[in-house]
C-alpha cells in the first residue's frame, strides 16, 4: 500500500508521514475488515495536513 504524492505535495506529506498514516490508519482497520473506515479515516487524516 502506498500514498502517492506529486511534486506539489510532497514537501507537505513526507514519505515518513505517508508510511505512519498507512501503518497507525489505514493497516489496522483494514485488518479488521473495516475498509471503508479506514479508507475514509486515513483519507482525513491526508486532508488534515
Amino acid at each position: 500500500m502506498a500514498i502517492a504524492t506529486g511534486y506539489g505535495v510532497e514537501k507537505v506529506i513526507t514519505d515518513s508521514i505517508a508510511k505512519t498514516i498507512i501503518k497507525q490508519t489505514i493497516v489496522p482497520r483494514f485488518k479488521d475488515n473495516l475498509y471503508f473506515e479506514g479508507a475514509t479515516i486515513g483519507l482525513d487524516s491526508i486532508i488534515s495536513k
